[in-house]
Parts: structure tokens; sequence; C-alpha cells
């Protein structure tokens, strides 16, 4: 989906049974102690059939679906945006709604947004300092260095332990469509230096990068962490979402994690990228 690095704690998997266990004998069945507010009446003896009773009166019921999943995963909606809705459908006379209850309801994964964040833009803007913007770029264009930029992203979930985390994902908003209007790719790279400050970093200082290409030793000094899928490139304003799981897991064990947001070279002749969120941005990039 296009779907801030997600963090799925828990175990999602059964629980192994030796062949000669035994069902404790001592084990009680328990009975609820609130009373029950419907009931199904099996009897046939008040009605001719079957029948739900909610409060001990019989329920007659109209439904409608609501999309919740698309509502929040696709529109953006939160649930202050999506509540009234249940309210119109009341107002509309139904009396049964059927939406979508999803793993991350149950147990909500836990994310961070990010701690800092910048971008660098190159040739004559190679001593600018953009912290203070509330949208960063990435960007290339063959020959101009002044079209091309990086996005620098850190983030801080040391108050969370790695024995928590069986998976992790970066997610960034882009917040408008794609210069000229031309689909393309981004990749997310973790960077082994984690000590950068984003309000000295410009395109002449900042670490792991040689002009818009990553630079060091691959898998010392930077990892490829992913990428667009070919049928998801960077075409409008929406949520992407990078997996991050290995970088989490292997190479962040002091609880920082940064990050070097990158667009793919191209052959076109236009000039590509985009504008994303920051960390002072209202849809920050986060780690899930």
């Amino acid at each position: 989906m296009n779907s801030n690095l997600w963090m799925l704690g828990g175990l999602i998997a059964g629980v192994a049974v030796a062949a000669t266990a035994v069902i404790d004998p001592s084990l009680k069945p328990s009975f609820s102690t609130v009373a029950n507010v419907s009931r199904v009446d099996y009897s046939l003896s008040e009605y001719d059939r079957i029948v739900l009773l909610v409060d001990d009166e019989p329920f007659f019921y109209n439904g409608v679906q609501l999309r919740v999943d698309k509502m929040a995963g696709i529109w953006n909606m939160t649930d202050v945006e999506i509540e009234p809705f249940f309210q119109l459908i009341a107002n509309d006379g139904f009396t049964v709604v059927n939406c979508q209850l999803t793993w991350a309801d149950i147990q909500p994964d836990t994310f961070y947004n990010a701690s800092e964040s910048t971008y660098i833009r190159g040739g004559r803007y190679e001593n600018y300092n953009y912290v203070a913007n509330v949208s960063h770029r990435i960007g290339y264009e063959a020959g101009d260095e002044a079209n091309q930029e990086l996005s620098y992203i850190k983030f801080d979930y040391s108050d969370y332990s790695l024995a928590q985390i069986d998976a992790a994902k970066v997610r960034i908003y882009v917040n408008s469509a794609p210069d000229n209007d031309v689909a393309f790719s981004a990749n997310l790279y973790g960077i082994a230096n984690d000590t950068w400050s984003a309000s000295d970093l410009t395109w002449a200082n900042a670490p792991s990068h040689d002009g818009v290409n990553i630079s060091g030793t691959k898998d010392t000094d930077y990892w490829f962490t992913d990428s667009n899928p070919s049928w998801d490139p960077i075409n409008q304003a929406s949520y992407y979402d990078f997996d991050a799981s290995s970088f989490i897991r292997n190479h962040t064990s002091n609880g920082i994690a940064s990050f070097i947001f990158q667009p793919q070279i191209n052959n076109t002749d236009l000039a590509n990228g985009a504008t994303l969120y920051g960390a002072k941005g209202p849809l920050p990039p986060q780690l899930w």
C-alpha cells in the first residue's frame, strides 16, 4: 500500500502442544458476570421462527457497509473524521453497519515521528541548510546539481527494545504530485553515521553521499533498505512505505536510525523529483 517504520510486536503463532498433553482436570469454565444484551430465541414458543432478541425485543435490522479501511488507509482520514459517518448511517435508519476490523485495531503498531530531518541541494545551493523547511525534497536532473536533492531523516526509538521488533517500515508522506508529473521511484538507505545534526547539514558537508549517489563501503557505511516497487512509483501525493526491517534489527542497536532518501537516477530529459513533509511538517516521516 502507499501506504509512518512499522514495528510489529507480539507473537502471531499457535502454541505447540505435546502429543501426550492432557487437559488440567482442575480447570473450570468461566461464566459471564455481565447480563447479555442480546440472545437468540430458539424456542419457537412466542414467535414462529428463530429470533434475535435485543433487550428481549425482536431486532429487525437493515445494514450497510462502511469502508473505514479505505477511509483511513487511502484517504488518510483520522478516527475523528470517520466517526461522524457512523452517525449519518444511524440517521439514515440503518441499524447495522459492517466495517473492517484490522489487526492494527486490536494490537496497534508502535511508531515514532522523525526526531530531525533536512534536505541538501547541490550546485549553487551546496552551502544552504534547509532544516527550517516544513517540506523537504528529493530530485535529480542529469548535468545540473542545482536540481539534485537528497533528504536526511533520523529517528530515535531508544525507549523501545530491539527484542520487541519483528518488522519495521519507514513511512514518507509525499505532499504533491512529482515534478513535471513524471512518476519515478525512490530509494531508502540506512547509514551508519547517526551523529549528524540536521541544523548543520549542507550538500558540501553531509555524510555518506557523493553528489546524488550514496558513498562509502556498502554494508559497513550504508545499507540499501528498500525502494518503490515498479507497480507503485511516486506518482501522486500520498503515503509511501519502505521496508526497513533488516536495517533496524541488525544495524541500529543504540535505538537511533539514520536514513538517506534518494531519487532513483533515470534517463529522462526532464528533471524529476518530489516534495515530502519533514520532521516539522504536519505529516512527518514515521518509523513504524
